[in-house]
């Protein structure tokens, strides 16, 4: 019976969550998916000393322009510096966060102790997811850059000071567009409870 209850406890919470969540969501996603995606633009063009100089987000997609930070000369003095324009869909990898965010809440006060651990889980929480944002949004970047070694031969020579294994990166960044959000909910529900077994 206790069980019973504690069941149909999280799922109201779960549900009355995701009816507060759903439609924050759809007032700040947009904002936040283009923080996100800038920043992990921003540190996978420094890793390949590119330098992203605009960024547009219409829709689901965020578009940016990039560019080479280091000048590029010919022996004859030409300047061949190259501006590329990558886009994808950002809310591929962020569709989930009302879930997310709603099992988070379910489990702390389902399972939670007292307002101060329930606070310090939630920070955990969010944190978690949104390190997991940035990292995918990295690793999808950087795929990207690999990718667009194959638009012309003055990127591919500029790029080629790196090692990018463009096979290994298109195919880890295409993994991750396409599974990350879906297993999200689970993997930082797995976290939130991890944490909750160490406090009961």
């Amino acid at each position: 019976m206790k069980n019973s209850k504690t069941i149909l406890k999280f799922f109201a919470i779960f549900i009355v969550a995701y009816a507060v969540f759903l439609p924050s969501w759809l007032v700040v996603k947009n904002p936040y998916n283009r923080a996100i995606t800038e920043v992990a633009f921003e540190i996978s063009s420094w890793k390949y000393d590119l330098h992203v100089s605009d960024s547009k987000m219409k829709g689901r997609e965020m578009t940016f322009s990039v560019e080479n930070s280091t000048p590029i000369l010919s022996r004859y003095g030409k300047n061949s510096n190259f501006i590329i324009d990558l886009s994808f869909d950002v809310e591929s990898v962020t569709f989930n966060v009302p879930m997310t965010l709603s099992l988070i809440f379910a489990l702390i006060f389902t399972f939670g102790v007292s307002l101060r651990d329930n606070l310090r889980l939630i920070s955990v929480g969010l944190i978690a997811l949104l390190t997991l944002h940035v990292i995918t949004l990295v690793v999808i970047s950087t795929s990207l850059f690999a990718g667009s070694m194959e638009s012309s031969r003055v990127v591919q020579f500029y790029l080629s000071r790196y090692t990018l294994p463009i096979k290994l990166l298109e195919n880890l960044g295409m993994i991750l567009n396409s599974y990350a959000a879906r297993f999200e909910p689970f993997l930082i529900a797995i976290i939130v409870w991890w944490q909750l077994k160490l406090k009961l």
